[in-house]
């Protein structure tokens, strides 16, 4: 039997320093082609961009108001979408971004006259020396932080009766100076809520209380008062917002409602408050004209600086928030 001869060599084993150091660098293609960082320019077109298509396709969806409430909900914010398409055109046509710059600028343009409108000044169409009546409706915001403002405004202005919404208990304190000086006849339904009321008068009234024009309805004032030998019915309306289906639907059944209480009225009959619909247009569909009965001559629909609780409480055109029927005496 032969011997087996076992022998042992020594196997280097592999460097891992040493192959690292004869190993080819990796490359990185980010750090050999580096992006090049935005510009505070860039930074500053691409938001403006954003802001106007958001804007203007905002917009487009508001003419279709009358197909949908909540293409509806979009018409109510058209002071914001205005100074958000002012502030967007001057921003892009100054970083000559000419194509969003121009799109920005028809966004502006059409919103522009609804809004301009209620700020210049225009001749007074009244035909008569003074006026019999005159009626200060406004909804001065349930949780106004400057209750001040509006009182001196009513102070300026002088009207014969208020006609209040969104009235809560905190603002009792501010209207008391009104009442116990020149309002004496009133009546008040303040509430916690955004629908509270009050009517205020200097002219003596012949009837004045709250009621509800339907069951599902929210209050509403009516006061009535002899003029040159006439009588008038004026109420005190706001119906519920058309935040969502079932609220738009029960807020276009009150405006009917108030189109058949006027005309059940025998002599002259004015609703002021207000109506919750934006557009004029959306409300003519919604209630259409009263014909010959109704017309609304000589009307000023004034903002004063108030807030428009409707319009994120920035200055806003006022919602169309009158209908008058008159019968020849």
């Amino acid at each position: 039997m032969n011997p087996v001869n076992i022998s042992s060599r020594r196997v280097p084993l592999p460097n891992p320093a040493l192959n690292m150091a004869q190993s080819p660098p990796m490359t990185d293609e980010s750090t050999s082609n580096p992006k090049p960082r935005r510009t505070l320019k860039q930074f500053t077109a691409e938001y403006l961009i954003v802001f106007t298509i958001i804007t203007a396709s905002v917009t487009a969806l508001s003419f279709f108001a009358r197909q949908h409430h909540i293409f509806e909900l979009m018409t109510h914010f058209k002071v914001l979408y205005f100074l958000s398409a002012l502030f967007t055109t001057i921003g892009l046509l100054s970083l000559r971004r000419w194509y969003f710059g121009i799109l920005s600028l028809l966004t502006l343009l059409v919103h522009a006259p609804g809004i301009l409108v209620f700020y210049i000044p225009t001749e007074s169409t009244q035909t008569s020396a003074s006026p019999n009546l005159t009626i200060l409706s406004a909804n001065i915001l349930s949780y106004n932080d400057d209750p001040s403002q509006f009182i001196d405004y009513v102070l300026e202005t002088d009207p014969d009766i208020l006609l209040l919404q969104e009235v809560s208990p905190r603002w009792l304190p501010h209207l008391a100076p009104l009442i116990e000086s020149d309002y004496i006849y009133n009546h008040l339904i303040p509430q916690s809520d955004n629908f509270g009321m009050a009517t205020l008068s200097k002219l003596p009234l012949n009837n004045i209380e709250g009621i509800h024009i339907s069951p599902d309805y929210p209050w509403s004032i009516q006061a009535s008062l002899t003029i040159n030998k006439r009588d008038v019915t004026i109420l005190n309306f706001h119906p519920l917002p058309p935040g969502d289906a079932y609220n738009a639907v029960l807020r276009d059944k009150h405006l009917q409602i108030a189109k058949q209480f006027a005309l059940d009225q025998e002599d002259l009959c004015i609703i002021a408050g207000d109506f919750n619909v934006r557009d004029g247009d959306i409300l003519d569909s919604r209630i259409p004209q009263f014909g010959e009965d109704c017309h609304a001559d000589n009307l000023a629909n004034r903002l004063g600086g108030f807030q428009d609780s409707s319009a994120a409480h920035l200055p806003g055109a006022p919602l169309p928030s009158c209908f008058i029927r008159c019968l020849e005496a």
